[in-house]
């Protein structure tokens, strides 16, 4: 738990179902909670979500498409380029940016396809100068799921090196009495 709540950059992974989002929004409340960061959550389908109770603790939401087209790109700009010490000293201020459905940025439904260039482009940075972190929930760890298969092999290879990982499985051969997902992994 530790590792996940302190990764610069976190790959959550799992296919639908798995609970992706849920421990995704978990970590960033974690986050926030711990060490004070500023949550912000990319959700091109936020409104649907929210019309079916998900809960969200994020300072900044950007809700659409056409919200995180004009807003995601000056927020991870400026994380950037603020330094995590100043004169030697750590600055409190961090800025964790959950990106939801990525891993359909770039289709049609979405077209996002430049903001998911820049996002990698950007977590495979050296984050450890930087206030910039990132939670990345995805379906799959090839290149056609982070980002698109448009989006650079060696960015997206650099990208999951410089990642924690972390799988989640959802094991049906368990029998319960809710049919709740079991996470295992």
């Amino acid at each position: 738990l530790n590792a996940a709540i302190a990764a610069r950059c976190l790959l959550v992974h799992g296919d639908q179902g798995a609970g992706k989002s849920l421990l995704s929004h978990q970590l960033s409340t974690w986050r926030q909670i711990r060490r004070g960061d500023t949550i912000v959550v990319a959700n091109p389908h936020y409104h649907h979500d929210k019309q079916n109770g998900v809960y969200n603790t994020a300072d900044v939401v950007l809700g659409t498409a056409e919200e995180i087209r004009q807003q995601l790109p000056k927020i991870i700009a400026e994380s950037l380029a603020t330094p995590r010490k100043v004169e030697g000293q750590e600055t409190k201020q961090r800025v964790s940016i959950v990106l939801e459905e990525f891993s359909n940025w770039h289709t049609s439904l979405y077209h996002l396809g430049a903001v998911a260039e820049q996002v990698i482009f950007s977590a495979s940075q050296d984050l450890r100068k930087s206030i910039l972190n990132f939670i990345i929930p995805v379906h799959g760890l090839k290149k056609g799921m982070l980002g698109g298969e448009a989006m650079d092999s060696g960015r997206t290879a650099r990208l999951l090196d410089q990642s924690v990982v972390l799988s989640l499985d959802v094991d049906d051969s368990i029998d319960d009495d809710d049919d709740a997902p079991t996470w295992t992994g």
